[in-house]
Formats: structure tokens, C-alpha cells, sequence
């Protein structure tokens, strides 16, 4: 789709993350429905039929077919409460996140059925103009906290959600989009990550969520595992961390540890 450029090995290649992804839910987390996964490729040969999970393509959850194809996550995240037969409540994972330790659905939904969001303990999002030296992922985190300060001025919607499973009500989800249609349809129909989008499921949904008081805020242990630490995970420590997330970014794909 875009022949003029360059391979970015940090977003596109494969490490079959998306097979010890699914090895942990199956392990740490049996009690889960279904497992949709939702992907505009084909399905590995690795993956076994089985009842509990169901591949989704692109062209089921996306409302304008001239969207696609797409290769933006944000814009694929806006769709993800379009997937038919999804539960109210479910759970959202990058295919590059494992559990490390059992988990329970109190680790996601506290008991009156609200949402939990994990921020960051230091806010990186601020109301800027537009530069090209700001990454895209935090571009749509300043869109979207402009959208929040629409309605709720005073506000601080600072924090970026972290690098773990998020949380996720349908029909909140369905409440922002009605909330702001337009940006929901910019989103969509950028084909690759664009200064215009909205990072919905990863920073909008949970400071609305809060803000409504259908979600709350904890803590979690995790650790975004990269070659420069990998030794956390190899030591005394490794237990410590419930969730771990085998992220690359700024070219660590092609790193290489001794």
C-alpha cells in the first residue's frame, strides 16, 4: 500500500508475540469468554481451531470500507466495540502483551462493574500546537485531552494509560462516539497514523470513563521489557511483575544483546 516507504522493523516485524500472548491468557487468565483477534492478516498456521477464539477482519468492524486497508492502530481501535457478540465488559490486549502471574477479573472491573485504568504516575500530555517532533502516539493523546477539556475544562487529563491490558465497557465506548462522531471518523479513515487521530481505547476511554464515574484508577506491577533490561526478567525479580509488554520502539527491533 506504501511501496515508497521504508520497512519499520519496530512496528511490522514478527517475534510470534501473538502466540505467548495467548499461551499466558490460557494460563494466567482461564476464566476469560472469548479471545477475538482482531487483524488484517491471515491466520497463522500456529493457531488452532478452537471454540474460544475467533479472528476478525478488518472488513467486519469497519463502517466505511474505503477505510481500508489500514495499518493504524488507533484507527482499528476506534472499531474494536463494533465486534459482533462482544460482551459488555471486556479486555483489550496489543499482541505484544503477556501475563506474567494469575490474574483474576478484579484486576480489570472492581465489583460494582466500573472499568480499572492503570496511568502512569508522571503526565506527558499537555495542551500544544502541532510539531513534528512530537511522537504520533502522543499527538493523539493531545487530541483527545482537547476533546475532554470541550466538556470538562478543569480537568487534568495528563496521564498516559499504561503499556497493560485496558479495560473496557461497550457502551461507554459507544457514549464517545456519539459524544464526538467526527473525530471518531477522522480517525477511521487514516490509513496510517495521522497528526489528527484520537488514541481512543489507550488514553480517551479511561479519563472519560473516570470523569463519568463508570471507571476507576489502581495500581498494577509491569515492566515494558526492551534488550537494555531484559535482566528484570531474568533474575530474583522476575515474579514481581504481573504484566509484561515486549514493546519496541526507537529501533530497538534490530538490537542486539550479548
Amino acid at each position: 500500500s506504501f511501496p515508497e516507504d521504508e520497512f519499520d522493523p519496530d512496528r511490522y516485524t514478527s517475534n510470534d508475540e501473538l502466540k505467548y500472548s495467548l499461551r499466558s491468557l490460557n494460563k494466567y487468565a482461564p476464566w476469560l469468554n472469548k479471545i477475538y483477534i482482531v487483524s488484517n492478516c491471515a491466520r497463522p498456521e500456529w493457531l488452532s481451531e478452537h471454540h474460544k477464539i475467533i479472528w476478525v477482519d478488518h472488513s467486519e468492524i469497519f463502517p466505511d470500507p474505503e477505510s481500508l486497508p489500514t495499518f493504524n492502530s488507533h484507527s482499528i481501535e476506534s472499531c474494536l466495540h463494533r465486534i459482533k457478540e462482544l460482551s459488555e465488559q471486556f479486555i483489550y490486549l496489543n499482541d505484544d502483551f503477556i501475563l506474567s502471574q494469575p490474574c483474576l477479573p478484579s484486576d480489570f472491573f472492581d465489583e460494582a462493574g466500573r472499568s480499572i485504568s492503570y496511568f502512569e504516575p508522571y503526565g506527558m500530555v499537555y495542551l500544544r500546537e502541532f510539531s513534528e517532533e512530537v511522537p504520533d502516539y502522543l499527538l493523539a493523546a493531545m487530541n483527545s485531552n482537547r476533546l475532554i477539556k470541550e466538556y470538562y475544562p478543569e480537568y487534568d487529563s495528563k496521564y498516559l494509560h499504561r503499556h497493560v491490558p485496558y479495560a473496557l465497557r461497550k457502551s461507554v465506548l459507544e457514549e464517545i462516539e456519539s459524544t464526538y462522531p467526527e473525530s471518531f471518523s477522522i480517525t477511521r479513515s487514516a490509513k496510517v497514523r495521522s497528526p489528527n487521530d484520537i488514541n481512543l481505547t489507550s488514553f480517551l476511554y479511561h479519563h472519560y470513563s473516570y470523569i463519568k464515574g463508570t471507571g476507576v484508577k489502581s495500581e498494577l506491577s509491569s515492566l515494558i521489557v526492551r534488550p537494555n533490561n531484559i535482566k528484570s526478567i531474568l533474575s530474583k525479580d522476575a515474579y514481581k511483575y504481573k504484566i509484561l509488554c515486549f514493546n519496541d520502539g526507537n529501533g530497538s527491533a534490530e538490537d542486539i544483546v550479548y
